[in-house]
């Protein structure tokens, strides 16, 4: 959706020349992650008046998202510039991702005037509804494809899956479209309950999928594995291992997840010393 061609019944900061010398605007970081994307939007904000709107909790800042491919719309409210990152799952994307950065009026406000309003409205005061657009920092879209130039999260190569049978050891199969780890019925009710909390993310990532990833990439190195060619793991891991030919597998594998071991384990010590 166009915002910056929309009639406004009051000034908005980022539109047209609203305002002489404010500015609003976002940086953004975007990362792919284990089945999950990571959206860190940090608002920048130069004007005292809206400023003093998000202070008395009158305004707030609105990250919305809208993936045309999914149907998939989500609208994040943070009271702060630097909110909490936006954490979504990578099932719920596909090809491009709008998102669209606000500052949106948490109540209504009777009388709202700003120095720094353009000539043409001069000292008038404006009276603003709740939920009415007052800044609107732009738009930005990237693609959630999985494709060898983009961001590329885990979960488009490996998926976790159960075997139906009790205490057995883990296993792999190739023979899908992705990689599946395969767990026991114990082990996977498990690792389902701590996939439903983030901090257990990087527990998952280091306990499961790194020694999973380990023998995924000793084995495309086998004429056993020569029959997966064309499947995208198979292709995408082999040409990452020759990228990187001059690394070990170990360590191939911790990049890949983004070093989960170091996290776990400082998480880990946190909880330790927090006793």
């Amino acid at each position: 959706m166009l915002y910056t061609n929309r009639n406004y019944p009051h000034p908005v900061l980022g539109i047209q020349d609203d305002y002489k010398n404010s500015v609003i605007s976002v940086k953004l970081n975007i990362e792919a992650k284990f089945e999950f994307f990571e959206i860190r939007p940090i608002f920048y904000l130069k004007n005292d008046n809206i400023q003093n709107l998000i202070d008395i909790e009158s305004a707030k800042y609105i990250t919305q998202v809208y993936c045309r491919g999914t149907m998939y719309r989500d609208v994040i409210a943070s009271p702060k510039t630097i909110n909490d990152p936006i954490l979504i799952s990578s099932k719920k994307l596909n090809g491009p991702v709008v998102l669209d950065f606000f500052i949106v009026a948490n109540k209504a406000v009777a009388n709202f005037a700003s120095n720094d309003f353009s000539p043409v409205f001069g000292t008038t005061n404006f009276r603003i509804a709740e939920s009415d657009i007052i800044g609107y920092a732009g738009q930005a879209t990237f693609h959630a494809n999985k494709t060898y130039n983009e961001l590329v999260g885990i979960s488009s190569l490996i998926n976790v899956t159960c075997s139906g049978k009790s205490k057995k050891p883990l296993n792999i199969d190739y023979s899908g479209d992705r990689i599946s780890i395969i767990l026991c019925k114990e082990d996977f009710d498990n690792y389902r309950l701590l996939k439903s909390n983030p901090q257990y993310w990087n527990l998952i990532l280091s306990a499961i999928v790194l020694p999973a990833l380990v023998e995924i990439l000793h084995f495309i190195e086998t004429e056993e594995s020569d029959e997966f060619e064309g499947k995208y793991w198979y292709d995408y891991l082999f040409k990452l291992k020759e990228k990187h030919s001059n690394e070990k597998v170990i360590v191939i594998a911790q990049n890949i997840i983004d070093n989960p071991l170091t996290k776990t384990l400082e998480f880990e010590a946190n909880e330790y010393d927090a006793i």
